[in-house]
């Protein structure tokens, strides 16, 4: 069902998309896209990579506090690859963050894996926190349908209240606890057996730095508000190269928040169709012609495939040495190696 939905979001975001092509008109896009010289997506690229380089400097504060040491450099090649794996496979994000936990190197999985859910959940707690202030700014500019108001307040409501049930599970043992309840279905009970003892090493990390770690958790906020304004200046810059005169810093603000849903919707590789029709619609809401969301939708596709493009090499890089870790004994096998004992 779950899949059914994405295809029909990616199939009704791609007939939005061509419709919007037709009605602004091909030569127009064109015309706007031929606005973005070479110097101006070489800015883009180099803020593209400034704020990837804050969010693996989040990630890095985070891993520290879990009690594990790894160079910003390589983080930032796991991120990467993590944003590759997410960006062009149907895992979307959540696939994405589990493949950038396997490209970490020489630092314990149970660390990594608790950095990994502590950092995204900050993440969301930012983004849950900030749609409101968009969708204030989206009403109090033009007054809007009230059901429109209300589906908004609804989903904002709703991440809000979702990610804070999932810091107050991540303080009670939120592996353990889910397994638990998966292990009632009988889902998962022989891996919950075997590995009982590293979920529960793994939740006693994350309860720790909520517990013991205020300040670190109060820094890694900060460093995604800073990470949201990066994201504004992107846009606007974006929509200026273009020619969008009538982009402001609010209006900018107020289609990262808006258009975060893209997101978070099912996944299908590199959110086609649902990116599309969630940007037209705030582009719609906010009075911006359609052929500049247009521009920007393309001109952001291509900084994202540069981005995964870097991802793919760092898999191809480190891949062997992920999958051996993941699979050890299928990895002796191939490289036939008499078995041994220790901990992967």
């Amino acid at each position: 069902m779950k899949r059914s939905l994405a295809i029909t979001l990616a199939l009704a975001g791609i007939a939005l998309f061509a419709l919007m092509v037709v009605r602004a008109g091909p030569e127009r896009i064109w015309d706007t896209l031929r606005r973005v010289s070479l110097s101006d997506f070489l800015i883009l690229f180099l803020l593209r990579l400034v704020f990837w380089t804050l969010r693996s400097l989040n990630w890095k504060a985070v891993l520290e506090r879990c009690g594990g040491k790894s160079g910003l450099v390589h983080l930032l090649g796991a991120r990467m690859a993590g944003h590759a794996a997410g960006y062009l496979t149907p895992t979307s994000r959540i696939g994405g963050d589990a493949f950038k936990a396997l490209m970490v190197e020489n630092v314990s999985r149970r660390k990594v894996i608790a950095s990994v859910v502590i950092d995204k959940t900050i993440e969301l707690l930012v983004t849950a926190m900030l749609i409101p202030v968009g969708l204030a700014l989206l009403v109090l500019s033009t007054p809007r349908p009230p059901a429109l108001t209300g589906s908004f307040l609804i989903v904002t409501v709703l991440m809000i209240v979702l990610v804070i049930w999932l810091i107050r599970q991540q303080r009670k043992g939120l592996f353990t606890r889910l397994l638990t309840v998966l292990s009632r279905f009988r889902l998962g009970v022989n891996f919950h057996q075997r590995h009982k003892s590293k979920i529960q090493e793994t939740d006693a990390l994350m309860a720790d730095f909520y517990r013991r770690h205020r300040d670190r958790f109060a820094l890694v906020f900060l460093g995604y508000l800073v990470f949201m304004a990066l994201w504004t200046c992107e846009i606007y810059l974006s929509l200026r190269f273009l020619g969008c005169a009538e982009i402001t810093f609010e209006k900018a603000f107020m289609i990262i928040t808006l258009g975060s849903v893209a997101f978070v919707l099912p996944g299908v590789p590199g959110s086609v169709g649902i990116y599309e029709m969630t940007y037209l619609t705030v582009f719609a809401l906010l009075g911006l012609g359609p052929s500049h969301a247009v521009g920007l939708i393309l001109v952001r596709r291509g900084l994202d495939l540069l981005m995964a493009a870097w991802g793919m090499s760092v898999i191809l890089l480190r891949g062997r040495t992920a999958w051996s870790r993941v699979f050890p004994a299928r990895a002796r096998q191939t490289a036939n190696i008499p078995s041994s004992t220790g901990e992967v």
